[in-house]
């Protein structure tokens, strides 16, 4: 019960950064019953059910539960929730039926409830006091600049979206530099906090900059963890250094820049080319192009909904309002698109788009994992599938409800997901009831099999 009430906590801070106060309006609507999707109780047995578990259970998370007859009656959230607790629900069927002890709510709410450390469930955790802040000289008048930390016999490698701030892998970072020491890139000509690209950069020189951070700090090989436009740099740096890689996993991958695969692109890939080309031809007209840019960035209704619009939201709308950006998210997301550097970061953008990373596919010989959400409206999912079925073996993770910032929503998924890659050879454990792990090369060999 106790990991229960954890759960519905998280589970509400989740939804509520994409749709404001929306447990204020809404009742989370599961379902019990014999005969359903989970199996677990009768009719009889939820009747049973002591009158104060609910109120109890409000009180500990804000939400209001409500038992239904027919899962017809939820919702996407209410179904999301489902999935996500499947397992657990089997085993609370019984606790649900007998009174709720009078010391549990503060039991529950002065614990964590997951058995990690209260930093790795709070907001303001300084995973920069583990790291040392390092440079390197490979020029004149160049420099590089990474973090080093962690600690472990195994490195992991973090390849940042060009332009990012690290802010939103701060739990991710604190988990898994406990067990494993962690190199965390920087773009060239940046220095350790800016966000934002301050030069333009070629993929070659990228990846030849890593190289030298990993040789100057002694690692013969490592696992490449890469978000957004990470993957495509991960990728070159493979085809150029392989030695040095022992495992890939890729988060919310973005492959933009096939031809052939155009049509897969989402709406904001397909119109941030044309934005950042208008900002390249005419800078003077960039801090206009901006707003439009941060617009469809965000790409969700700003105006506060009511308690009656927030309670009769269509399966559409919710569809939207779950795949739009994090409300505690939209401040960073903006960070890159300033007009002092945001030249930088076109030229940066348009030279990733034409980097043809396609001859390297066939030649990956080490485990490749990716992960996407089903509500990523940034980087296309479909596209990153398409990818993953042209790289040998390379396994595909879908999150569902899962938006383009895995690191940050799902930080705890992605950090098991690379413990079990580095460890086990690529082999993953994983038997989460939300995700979906797949071998997109053997599904399409399979289809092409039926079809034939």
């Amino acid at each position: 019960m106790w990991r229960f009430v954890h759960l519905i906590r998280r589970f509400r801070r989740e939804i509520e950064d994409r749709i404001p106060r929306y447990f204020e309006a809404n009742s989370l609507r599961f379902h019990l019953f014999e005969e359903g999707p989970l199996n677990l109780a009768s009719v009889d047995d939820v009747m049973e059910v002591p009158k104060d578990f609910f109120p109890a259970a409000a009180e500990l998370t804000g939400v209001r539960l409500q038992v239904v007859l027919d899962h017809k009656e939820m919702n996407a959230v209410d179904k999301l929730f489902c999935l996500k607790v499947k397992g657990l629900l089997a085993h609370l069927n019984g606790q649900m039926l007998f009174p709720v002890p009078k010391d549990f709510i503060q039991d529950v709410v002065s614990a964590t409830g997951d058995g990690t450390s209260a930093c790795l469930d709070a907001d303001d955790c300084d995973w920069r006091s583990w790291f040392k802040e390092k440079q390197l000289f490979p020029q004149e008048g160049v420099s590089l600049n990474y973090y080093v930390g962690g600690r472990g016999n195994k490195t992991v490698v973090l390849l940042n979206a060009y332009g990012q701030s690290f802010g939103y892998w701060k739990k991710f970072i604190q988990a898994v530099s406990a067990h494993f020491r962690m190199i965390l890139w920087v773009p060239r000509g940046n220095d350790w906090g800016t966000v934002g690209i301050k030069l333009a950069t070629s993929q070659k020189a990228h990846a030849d900059d890593l190289d030298l951070i990993l040789a100057q700090e002694g690692i013969e090989t490592c696992t490449l963890v890469a978000w957004c436009s990470g993957p495509k740099l991960a990728l070159e740096y493979y085809s150029r250094y392989r030695h040095r890689v022992a495992s890939m996993v890729f988060t919310a991958a973005s492959f933009k820049g096939l031809p052939e695969h155009k049509a897969l692109e989402t709406t904001f890939e397909k119109n941030l080319e044309p934005l950042l080309e208008t900002i390249e031809k005419f800078p003077g007209e960039s801090e206009v192009v901006l707003e439009y840019l941060k617009g469809i960035l965000l790409a969700q209704d700003k105006r506060a909904r009511s308690m009656e619009e927030l309670s009769s939201l269509s399966h559409v709308e919710l569809q939207k309002a779950l795949s739009a950006v994090n409300v505690s998210l939209q401040e960073m997301v903006l960070e890159p698109f300033h007009a002092p550097n945001v030249l930088a970061y076109a030229k940066q953008m348009r030279d990733f788009w034409k980097y043809d990373f396609l001859p390297s596919l066939q030649t990956v010989s080490i485990p490749v994992l990716l992960l996407g959400g089903d509500c990523d409206q940034i980087a296309s999912q479909p596209l990153a599938k398409a990818v993953a079925a042209m790289i040998p073996q390379a396994r595909y993770l879908e999150v569902q409800g899962g938006t383009h910032y895995l690191q940050y929503d799902h930080w705890d998924l992605l950090a098991q997901a690379v413990d079990e890659v580095v460890n086990s050879g690529g082999r993953l454990k994983l038997s989460h009831p939300w995700v979906n792990l797949t071998v997109p090369a053997e599904e399409n060999t399979s289809m092409r099999k039926n079809l034939a």
